[in-house]
């Protein structure tokens, strides 16, 4: 498929920006700002304002990319549809075999992200739904699949793909490095490397970041709805 659409040299820049205070800065200075001007104001609440504001940094600044990739995606929409299928169902069989791999090494695991998000799901399920099944797959495939494989895959397949899934996988569960023991958060890294190569698999083969956004918005849809 033709894999041509990637993010303007303005859009890289800004976005590349954006990703250094995304990976750093952000995850602590949302939270505790919203908590300072909200005192009252609840874990989901504030991890919505966070996926919120990542998803509206996002799209500005990389919106004539989207526009463009996603119109690529509507001129092969049955390409489109059908690797984001592929991925998605990649996605469930491999974090199934992955997840039986880890229990095996380690019965006690449990993916704590996951365990904070359906707390967040439980206090406040429609706004929750909103951010994790709408917000978060758009501004994390622009950031992961649209900014960092597609900008790196022309020079190297191989480091596009690698650091891709690593920074995507660490990010999920970086926030947790001081309250979980280390073993466990390693598990829970590689519990996230399959859907993070679906997701890549997904952008690559569709040639649009609708497919991976689709298999992103699909893999969180099923989550939520197991912690429903």
């Amino acid at each position: 498929m033709r894999f041509a659409t990637k993010p303007s040299r303005r859009e890289t820049l800004w976005g590349g920006i954006y990703l250094l205070l995304y990976l750093t800065v952000l995850p602590l200075a949302i939270p505790l700002v919203a908590m300072l001007l909200f005192r009252t104001m609840d874990e989901s609440k504030i991890n919505f304002i966070y996926l919120f504001i990542n998803f509206a940094a996002t799209t500005v600044i990389f919106r004539k990319y989207l526009l463009r990739s996603l119109a690529d995606g509507l001129r092969f929409p049955v390409a489109t549809l059908w690797y984001a299928l592929l991925g998605t169902m990649g996605a469930l069989l491999l974090g199934e075999m992955t997840l039986s791999l880890i229990l095996r090494l380690c019965p006690e695991f449990m993916n704590v992200n996951d365990a904070a998000i359906s707390a967040q799901v439980a206090a406040n399920p429609l706004l929750m739904f909103i951010g994790a099944v709408i917000l978060a797959p758009v501004s994390e495939e622009l950031l992961f699949r649209g900014l960092i494989f597609r900008g790196l895959y022309d020079r190297s397949p191989l480091v596009a793909h690698l650091l891709t899934m690593v920074l995507f996988s660490s990010i999920h569960v970086s926030g947790y490095v001081l309250l979980y023991d280390t073993r466990i958060l390693f598990f829970c890294f590689l519990q996230y490397l399959p859907v993070a190569y679906c997701l890549n698999f997904a952008y690559r083969y569709s040639g649009s970041i609708a497919a991976p956004i689709l298999v992103h918005m699909a893999n969180n849809l099923l989550a939520f709805s197991a912690m429903r």
